[in-house]
């Protein structure tokens, strides 16, 4: 939701109390899961759901 809703990894971070360098992992993850490429927008592909 925050990706979505256009939030950056530092802003996603604080609100949920860990790493901006973690919220960089879940992203790296999601975008592996989804099959997106390193450089596609996750926020295009959540906005299209």
């Amino acid at each position: 939701m925050f990706i979505k809703n256009g939030y950056d990894a530092r802003e996603i971070a604080r609100r949920n109390g860990i790493s901006p360098r973690g919220i960089k992992s879940v992203r790296y993850r999601l975008h592996k899961k989804i099959g997106r490429g390193k450089h596609e927008s996750i926020k295009t592909y959540l906005g299209s759901l």
